[in-house]
């Protein structure tokens, strides 16, 4: 059984689940994550350290229990992803990190997976965090929702968020990544009102879950449909497993930012998500960190669109100007 929480945003609900917790400490959590994450965890006012990622680009779990084993009162509590909707096998590493320390919290990100509010609640997960937010596998234009331990109540948090600076934020970061420089985790930014904390704008249960009910079936065919014209036309081009295609159809080029250039010019598009973190948040670790799987594998990763924004026609498109220009994009 599990209690669900409702918000404007996803990451509203990670900050309330974090505000709660009595204890600030350490969040391990992968180095391939959306910066709104280890923001919102800072935000919250508790600590970072990003891991390197596994060949399935989910937080490398060996490293994981070696830390916690190797120092268990250090950190706080994990959050693990489900890279690009894929459903990794975590119930052994879960339960081996309980066994290891039983206080330390797991937060399970599903945010680009297709929503389930029904499934129970994993044993050892503390929350499983959805999304159905923009360019999300069912996007109905805002919202999110997570299962949470039972018992375990919404936080009613009253912040003044009249000064909404979320456009500022969202700026600011965009600019931060393309001039590869790295923010502080004293930056005043991540403590402005970007993120919407009282709970509004948000239909009663009943009619939020209808709402992603009424969505769901022709957002999964329509991604299914666009995956098929990518699987059946890409199959001499190096890409990520068909589990991975869940919320994008992501395939990796060498030449990535002239592939990029290219379908630009053709009025298509894709997008690279996303950037290692490392490279961005300047974090100080008595603990050093190497990242050479994320940092060889995102160079080269194309995210190709598959939703409601994405029409067959551009999908062949996409999938021709691919197959057409393929020597020039490789090594």
């Amino acid at each position: 059984m599990f209690t669900l929480w409702r918000h404007q945003r996803a990451s509203s609900l990670l900050f309330g689940f974090l505000e709660e917790q009595r204890e600030k400490g350490t969040w391990l959590m992968p180095v391939n994550i959306c910066h709104y994450v280890p923001a919102t965890v800072i935000k919250a006012g508790h600590q970072v350290h990003f891991i390197d990622v596994e060949s399935d680009l989910c937080l490398n779990r060996k490293r994981v229990l070696q830390l916690v084993q190797n120092s268990p009162s250090e950190f706080q509590g994990i959050i693990f992803v489900d890279m690009y909707g894929f459903a990794a096998k975590t119930r052994t590493f879960f339960h081996e990190l309980k066994t290891l320390q039983p206080k330390l919290k797991i937060i399970h990100d599903k945010c680009l997976s297709w929503p389930d509010w029904e499934k129970k609640l994993p044993i050892h997960s503390d929350m499983e965090l959805y999304s159905t937010g923009y360019s999300k596998c069912v996007d109905i234009g805002y919202g999110g929702f997570a299962k949470v331990k039972l018992g375990l109540k919404q936080p009613n948090i009253t912040m003044d968020d009249s000064n909404d600076e979320t456009q500022q934020f969202d700026v600011f970061f965009k600019a931060l990544i393309q001039s590869n420089q790295r923010i502080d985790m004293q930056n005043k930014i991540l403590f402005s009102n970007w993120l919407p904390l009282k709970h509004q704008h948000i239909p009663d249960e009943k009619m939020y879950f209808e709402a992603i009910k009424e969505k769901f079936m022709t957002a999964h065919r329509h991604t299914r449909t666009l995956n098929q014209i990518y699987e059946s036309r890409l199959q001499n081009v190096n890409r990520l497993s068909f589990a991975h295609q869940e919320w994008r159809y992501t395939i990796l080029i060498p030449k990535r930012e002239k592939f990029l250039h290219l379908l630009t010019e053709q009025g298509l598009f894709a997008s690279n998500h996303y950037v290692p973190l490392h490279y961005v948040f300047n974090f100080e670790s008595r603990i050093q960190e190497r990242f050479p799987v994320w940092e060889s594998l995102f160079p080269q990763v194309v995210n190709l669109f598959n939703d409601f924004r994405y029409s067959k026609t551009q999908a062949e498109q996409t999938a021709n100007l691919i197959l057409k220009h393929l020597i020039e994009f490789q090594d």
